[in-house]
């Protein structure tokens, strides 16, 4: 397995956890740091982190990345950062990736999707588990903390005497993630003490939603698919016994590209009408009509 480690608390305690574990469950770690190199410290933080990991007779690396100038730094570092571990894990021949993402990870995620206006599977939040990797070597993506509380990690530490390291740039409000850990999530905590537990048991039924309505999707689009004409278009009939839900998510599975949400709108609003011709052109030559 790999661990994702960059010496903060919660990659700390996750490594210590899995390390704790392995005699028991019989496999092999090898710890990562990546280092982004976006602070002069990274390269001294980075023979820290080798330091440690000798001391506690880990198997260790670092990995480093350059990102890229983007319109989100954040954004380019999480894809950099999860390419490099996944080049290691295929390196080492890794069935798992294993991070330390906590409780309010995912109540950062939750709240920053629902801003940014994220649909039900968006807004289910991160995945204890899922596979990262489309060829014949899958690697599975661990988060086995997340529903540890920051209490937890914190008490977790004390008791083995580790000092994790501090990363300034994680209390940079400049970046979104940031403004709403350090002013956001803290007035929503103060107002409901059991936010985080709330949203990690909300992200969970959301995820069993999703997963049956396109279960669901998935079952009528074998019987809806049969409908479409030969010239390719999709009758509105098709979809008009539909839930509106599940017409959207038929919709998305007839149209071989993504489609905005003023499409399906559209689509939508023509599906409650019953009489009268009309035709919707979509993304790559796709058209409903009635």
């Amino acid at each position: 397995m790999i661990l994702a480690c960059s010496m903060g608390k919660d990659s700390m305690a996750m490594t210590l956890g899995m390390m704790a574990l392995q005699e028991t469950w019989n496999f092999r770690l090898h710890a990562v740091y990546v280092n982004h190199g976006i602070r002069k410290e990274s390269s001294e933080e980075a023979q820290k982190f080798l330091d440690w990991a000798q001391s506690q007779n880990l198997s260790a690396e670092t990995a480093t990345i350059q990102i890229p100038k983007e319109p989100s730094v954040q954004a380019a570092a999480r894809r950099l950062r999860y390419q490099a571990l996944y080049q290691v894990a295929k390196q080492k021949g890794a069935t798992a990736i294993v991070t330390g993402h906590t409780q309010s990870d995912q109540s950062e995620t939750l709240l920053m999707r629902l801003l940014g206006g994220a649909g039900l599977r968006g807004l289910s939040g991160m995945q204890s588990a899922r596979i990262l990797g489309a060829d014949k070597h899958p690697i599975h993506l661990i988060r086995p903390l997340l529903d540890c509380s920051r209490e937890e990690i914190i008490s977790f530490l004390k008791q083995r005497n580790q000092t994790p390291m501090y990363d300034p740039s994680n209390e940079n409000v400049h970046y979104f993630r940031s403004r709403v850990r350090h002013n956001i999530l803290p007035l929503l905590r103060k107002e409901h003490p059991g936010l985080d537990h709330h949203f990690g048991q909300l992200t969970k039924q959301l995820r069993k939603d999703a997963d049956y309505l396109e279960a669901a999707a998935d079952d009528a689009w074998v019987l809806i698919k049969n409908q479409i004409t030969k010239d390719g278009a999709l009758p509105i009939k098709a979809l008009q016994k539909l839930h509106p839900a599940m017409m959207s998510r038929i919709i998305q599975k007839f149209c071989p590209f993504p489609l905005s949400s003023e499409h399906i709108e559209k689509i939508l609003l023509l599906c409650q009408k019953t009489t009268g011709s009309a035709h919707i052109d979509l993304p790559g030559f796709a058209f409903i009509t009635r």
